[in-house]
């Protein structure tokens, strides 16, 4: 069946009919049975509040979560985030946390995700940095499968993943934001300094849990690059508050930050580069274009139906981006001796790009996840183009009794039983296609009786060209066709 292939980059430009940036195989046809979720606050469900709960819990008092769940949802948004409309795009219930103790359902899956966890093993903002969350995979693995194997003659915990579901499931990986808000916000060092440390550091970390998973068995990863953080509101305001900010365009984004992470997510591809050969073949890495989707709407916000694309919907209420580094959305802090709190929401905030100014909108999150699942999507019908190597019986219906090696046995007989009109033992590669779609399989074009065109045509011909030549003359002895091709 069709698979993701070792590795590609989805790039979603948006604006263009461009649809991969770089691809080494077809999209996925097969749907993952469960999603396991690696990341910080864009794809945390609730982990942060389970290890520390009531310390730090704007995501549990509203406004977050008002849009979709209308009440709080220990989600850093207005609504749903990017792995929650992935789950629901696959019919699976919202991702458990890992860590949540009451109520959890791990049928299909599990996030591992927690606010403000990095990349690299830094614990300033958070102890679950990638490599940590990845243990808790291994753990929480471990201690599904001990129990599948207890309960193989009772009843099992009908909420817990299916073995199988561990190698054909989806890892998800959408880490990296906090890295850089570390290493900009608490060093000293110059902007070139830091962008060596980042470019270096972050994607070895990335490579190092994309194979630490691939280790621990998973088949198919995808790790989401880093977003233009140089456009995100709170990053703008907090490089403001530390006197760091360097040139701006004209969309309000800080240029050199945005070069710094575009560096480092080339730098990531280039180290998914050099382990090629090392990866498994029957392991699919995908690089999802998170930067090139999100610059692309704040860039064309209108486009999209956005009328804010660097202002914060929800914030402080004041100054051009709504926000105060100080004092994030539904929170409290003193601004020059007075007692402010974050709580001014926008009217409309399926119009604004930056929820709280450093987290997605609902409406953006949607519009990721629907791009880069329209470039996953199984065809709907197939037509084949070339020669004797796709010739599903074309070249027999155009010049009947002309050319027959594949009209006798042996061709044929390994699978068909019989000659099938193939230049082959059995399947053509267009056959494989076709059943791995659960199409039947295509009939030529030129065939009239017993056709099936409900999923498409095979239009190749034996000794058909790329090119404008039709020296191959058709002849009705093809012991003379043959010579004839030989001696042109």
């Amino acid at each position: 069946m069709l698979q993701w292939w070792n590795f590609f980059v989805v790039s979603i430009p948006l604006l263009t009919t461009r649809a991969l940036k770089r691809t080494r195989g077809p999209p996925p046809c097969k749907c993952p049975k469960a999603l396991f979720s690696f990341g910080a606050s864009a794809a945390d469900t609730g982990n942060q509040e389970a290890a520390f709960p009531f310390t730090y819990a704007p995501q549990t008092t509203l406004p977050y979560g008002e849009t979709f769940f209308h009440h709080p949802a220990n989600r850093y948004s207005n609504g749903r985030l990017i792995i929650d409309f992935y789950a629901q795009a696959l019919k699976f219930p919202f991702l458990s946390p890992y860590l949540q103790s009451v109520g959890s359902d791990f049928r299909h899956g599990a996030n591992f995700a927690s606010a403000g966890a990095t990349a690299e093993s830094i614990t300033a903002l958070n102890p679950f940095y990638l490599q940590i969350q990845i243990q808790q995979f291994r753990y929480f693995k471990q201690r599904v499968l001990g129990e599948w194997n207890i309960s193989r003659q009772g009843a099992v915990n009908k909420l817990l993943t299916r073995p199988s579901y561990f190698t054909n499931g989806l890892c998800m990986i959408q880490i990296g934001v906090d890295d850089f808000i570390v290493q900009v916000l608490q060093s000293s060092q110059s902007l070139e300094q830091i962008q060596a440390n980042l470019t270096r550091d972050v994607p070895a970390a990335l490579l190092a849990g994309v194979e630490s998973l691939i280790e621990q068995g998973a088949n198919t990863i995808m790790v989401h690059n880093i977003p233009p953080l140089g456009c995100y509101p709170l990053f703008i305001e907090t490089l403001k508050h530390f006197n760091k900010t360097g040139p701006i365009d004209s969309d309000g984004c800080i240029t050199d930050v945005n070069v710094v992470i575009q560096a480092t997510n080339a730098q990531f591809v280039a180290d998914l580069e050099i382990i090629r050969t090392k990866i498994p073949t029957n392991t699919s890495i995908i690089v999802a274009d998170l930067y090139s989707i999100v610059n692309t709407i704040i860039r064309n916000g209108s486009q999209f139906g956005f009328t804010e694309t660097t202002r914060a919907c929800c914030g402080i209420g004041e100054g051009p981006t709504n926000v105060d580094p100080l004092i994030l959305c539904g929170t409290s802090g003193l601004v020059n001796g007075k007692l402010i709190t974050a709580n001014n929401v926008c009217a409309h905030p399926n119009e604004y790009v930056s929820w709280d100014g450093i987290h997605l909108t609902e409406a953006v999150n949607r519009i990721i996840v629907k791009k880069f699942l329209a470039v996953g999507q199984c065809p709907k019908a197939l037509f084949a183009f070339g020669a004797s190597a796709s010739d599903t019986g074309t070249v027999e219906a155009a010049l009947p009794f002309t050319y027959t090696d594949q009209t006798t046995l042996p061709d044929g007989k390994t699978f068909f039983h019989y000659p099938a009109n193939r230049y082959s033992d059995g399947r053509l590669i267009i056959d494989f296609y076709a059943q791995d779609l659960k199409f039947p399989l295509l009939s030529p074009y030129l065939q009239s009786v017993g056709s099936d065109f409900r999923h498409g045509f095979n239009f190749a011909a034996y000794d058909a060209t790329a090119e404008n030549i039709t020296l191959i003359v058709p002849n009705p002895n093809p012991t003379i066709s043959i010579l004839q091709r030989e001696n042109y």
